[in-house]
Parts: C-alpha cells; structure tokens; sequence
C-alpha cells in the first residue's frame, strides 16, 4: 500500500467514514487485482493445435502443417466447398477411422480400409514384412526363413527329393526296390529282377565266368564238345570235351 492511500484511510477514520464502507474498498480493489492476474495467466497460454477435420491457419510457405497437430501427417489446406483452411490429410494418406494412415504398404500388402493396417492380397501370406504366393500342396512355409518345405520326407532309403515339387525318386543307375533305392545295372546278358532285387539270368541260363550261359545251346555245333560249367567258373572255355579231366579245361 502506498503514502496516498494510507492517508485517505487515516483522514477517512478522522472524518468518521464508516468502517463497512472502507472495507468495501479494500475489498473491491484485492478482488479486481487478483482477477487482472488471472486474465494474465490465460492470455499466456500456448495455443492448442489442431486435429483432422479442424479449421487452421497455414504455415508461412503454405506447405507446411502450420497449425495442424504434427505428426498426424496432417496439411493445412483450403476446403473446395468453403474455401476455408481446415486440417486434411497430406498427399499419400487417407481418412480412415479419424486418422490419416498410409495408401502405401510395404512388401506388396494392400490398405485395409476396415482396419486400416495393411493386408496382403488373397494368394499370398506375409513373412518378414513380405507378401510371399502361398506355398505348394505338400509344403509349408518356414517363417524362420520363408522358404516353402516339404511336408514330409522320403520313405525310400536312398531315394533323393526334389525341394519344387516334394517327389522322391532313386538316383540314376539304381531303381526302387523294397523300400530301398538299388542298383539296376547288370551285366553279362543278366536283367534286373524286381522280386529279389538282383540282376538274374533267364531261367533256363547259369552265370558263369562273367556271363549267362544256356547249357543247352552254348555247345551247340561244336564237334565232341558239352558245357563244362567247373571250366566256365575257371574263366575257360565253357565247351570242353566229354573225356577232358577236371581241372585241366583248354582255353
């Protein structure tokens, strides 16, 4: 309180001024002086920014979002009905559920405009923030590393699996067998048996010496000769003379 005013109210109480009117001032003037603060809090206050749908003011260039909420990806633009500013959402986003989201999904998804995240199209499944075609019957994809895996493997010991298709076939030179993968490949006029998995002569032939023989047509024409099968086991010449003692067969 300064000089004057304690001298208004000293003269006041001399003069015989009631007490209820002085206190009526006093009164007046804290409650104007408190109220002049307040109007000064609030004028101070910073402004509050503006969400989508909202009138604004633009930035300086009028590029910016000048009074839209950052971060919304909102743009301060003019309102073709009205002509009036109004935060919208900027070049490559959308409305969707009150809020600007993305056209654009990573790893050839596509914006669900109900849920307003990204889907991938039909036909194809996401794996490490990719759209990959959905794998081949008898496949599973293996979201470790998003390759497609045969379901199951191959029940033929030996037999090799193709990772494209799944089937399961026995190396070159051998053929399936009783579960197994054996060789097919014979020799000395022998054919693969299937039955024993083994290489046979015809029924009416022995192997002998490297090679199917017939006793009974492979002497044929040979003068004093029959089929010695001991010479043949020998390596030698299979057709010996009827006479010619074991173990001492000619070439």
């Amino acid at each position: 309180m300064d000089g004057q005013k304690f001298d208004d109210i000293t003269r006041a109480l001399a003069t015989g001024t009631s007490r209820r009117k002085m206190l009526k001032g006093l009164t007046a003037g804290a409650l104007a002086a408190a109220f002049g603060l307040r109007r000064g809090v609030t004028t101070m206050a910073a402004p509050t920014c503006r969400s989508l749908g909202e009138a604004c003011k633009p930035g300086p260039t009028g590029t910016e979002e000048g009074t839209c909420c950052s971060g919304q990806n909102l743009f301060c633009q003019k309102v073709a009905e009205t002509g009036a500013d109004r935060c919208e959402c900027a070049t490559g986003f959308v409305r969707c559920n009150g809020q600007c989201v993305s056209i654009s999904c990573p790893g050839g998804g596509q914006l669900n405009t109900i849920t307003c995240g990204c889907d991938c199209p039909t036909g194809t499944e996401l794996c490490d923030e990719n759209c990959l075609q959905l794998c081949p019957t008898g496949q599973s994809r293996n979201f470790e590393t998003c390759a497609c895996e045969c379901d199951t493997s191959c029940s033929v010991t030996g037999a090799i699996q193709d990772p494209s298709t799944c089937t399961c076939s026995c190396p070159s030179g051998t053929e399936e067998c009783n579960g197994a993968c054996v060789a097919n490949t014979c020799s000395g006029g022998q054919t693969f048996d299937p039955v024993t998995c083994s290489c046979q002569c015809a029924p009416n032939e022995v192997f002998c010496g490297g090679q199917c023989h017939n006793p009974e047509t492979t002497c044929a024409g040979l003068h004093n000769k029959i089929f010695n099968i001991e010479c043949c086991n020998q390596g030698a010449n299979p057709c010996q003379n009827p006479g010619q003692p074991s173990g001492r067969c000619k070439a």
